[in-house]
């Protein structure tokens, strides 16, 4: 949808409504590099089989609102936040994520990220979780990591 659009800076989503109907969302914002703020705490993702690369390479993104997603059927969810260097916090508490099973560079190289909430995921599914926080430099607090169901990781 925005896929390599560099100037857009901040996206107005409270009307975007629902994206039940898409199933692939994967590389929506890729590489917005100049996208600074977002909050798609709204969107309804439904049927969205992956969400992978959702935001990969928006290095100008801040700050970014996505709690309560709901990704009932996202199996795939690797790379969504990699390479947003300048990603300072994410608030993901609430997220439905219980048929994930790829969260593998989920946050990867986001080096100014220093805070993750991670509160209430259903991760029983997840089997894949390689260099999810690889390159995350200043990363000092993850909200939920201790209550991750990792038992069917690789």
């Amino acid at each position: 949808m925005f896929y390599n659009c560099r100037m857009i800076e901040k996206i107005d989503t409270t009307n975007f409504g629902t994206l039940n109907s898409c199933t692939l969302i994967a590389s929506m914002f890729y590489n917005c590099t100049s996208l600074k703020d977002i909050d798609i705490s709204r969107f309804e993702l439904h049927n969205a089989t992956s969400t992978a690369n959702m935001f990969y390479y928006c290095q100008s993104l801040k700050n970014i609102d996505c709690h309560n997603i709901r990704l009932d059927n996202a199996t795939t969810v690797n790379g969504m936040f990699a390479w947003c260097s300048l990603l300072e916090s994410i608030d993901c508490r609430n997220m439905i994520t219980s048929v994930v099973t790829n969260l593998a560079s989920l946050f990867d190289y986001c080096r100014s990220l220093k805070t993750i909430n991670l509160s209430n995921w259903d991760t029983r599914n997840l089997t894949y979780t390689d260099y999810m926080f690889y390159g995350c430099t200043s990363l000092t607090n993850i909200i939920g990591i201790s209550d991750l169901n990792t038992s069917n990781v690789l």
